[in-house]
């Protein structure tokens, strides 16, 4: 039970929210055999796709530098591609692959 003053403050009760929802979205992947950590930044390139990582870090609000720890691993499991941006030189595209497509379905 909560202490009597921070029961009914409203930082308080998203922080509640928040930790209940997370626990509820993260046992559904778990069961969907999706690892919650990584499917955050899944799901926001398969909804944006193809997206650069600048609109990716846009979206998140995220530095790009924490961005690309982020990306990584889901470029080193085959979900995620770069590919060079077609009007832009200094800029590339990520997209989903099939794995990451079924992934982000099944999420």
């Amino acid at each position: 039970m909560p202490e009597p003053a921070l029961h009914g403050a409203i930082v308080h009760e998203l922080w509640v929210a928040a930790r209940y929802a997370n626990e509820v979205s993260s046992r559904a992947l778990r069961a969907a055999g999706v690892d919650p950590d990584e499917y955050g930044f899944l799901s926001i390139v398969g909804t944006l796709q193809p997206v650069t990582r600048t609109a990716l870090a846009g979206a998140t609000g995220l530095r790009r530098t924490t961005l690309r720890d982020a990306v990584r691993p889901l470029i080193e499991r085959g979900h995620v591609v770069e590919s060079p941006h077609p009007h832009d030189r200094r800029a590339t595209l990520l997209t989903l692959t099939p794995a990451g497509q079924e992934v982000f379905d099944r999420g």
